[in-house]
């Protein structure tokens, strides 16, 4: 029986057919590969609704089930919830942990290099909150937006007041805006 070494030892690929999203403010690549070699496509698509639509057709005329992206910046949101809602497995991925090495990068190298990490499993999913927890998410994120403001605006005014020797503090506690 022969042993297997570091050097002779392959990574088969797990997923039959994979795509990888690469993402920016205008432009998202996407590139789909079988696990064989064979079916590989690139393709660039826009940013709005009807060119992510596109994306989506795009995906399921090549019968891919699963997409790896990255999380730039809030670009994926909008392509995650279209994919998903589609019933397309998407997984979004920290960029940090995906990162090739630097130099001679493209966006369409990107988009290869990540199709070979999710077909060959090498990528471990960010946390993906639910639709309702991300509705409370942004709930709390105003509210705490909306209260520091609120903060501001009572110091400033008490600094105002101050400055025109107007002392209220010493006869009341607090300004209610």
């Amino acid at each position: 029986m022969k042993q297997q070494t570091a050097s002779n030892m392959d990574i088969l690929p797990q997923l039959d057919k994979a795509c990888g999203l690469d993402i920016h403010k205008d432009k998202i690549v996407g590139f789909i590969a079988c696990k064989d070699g064979s079916g590989q496509e690139l393709k660039e698509f826009g940013t709005f609704t009807c060119e992510l639509q596109k994306v989506k057709e795009w995906l399921q005329t090549n019968q891919v089930e699963h997409c790896l992206m990255e999380s730039t910046g809030i670009y994926w949101m909008s392509l995650y919830t279209i994919l998903t809602d589609s019933g397309i497995s998407v997984i979004v991925a920290n960029p940090t942990h995906i990162k090739q090495i630097p130099k001679r990068k493209t966006d369409r190298k990107d988009a290869r290099w990540l199709c070979m990490l999710l077909m060959h499993g090498l990528v471990r999913a960010s946390f993906m909150p639910t639709a309702e927890q991300r509705v409370l998410r942004d709930y709390c994120r105003s509210r705490l937006f909306y209260s520091r403001q609120q903060n501001k605006i009572q110091n400033r005014l008490w600094k105002i007041l101050e400055s025109n020797n107007i002392k209220l503090r010493s006869v009341i506690s607090s300004v209610r805006l």
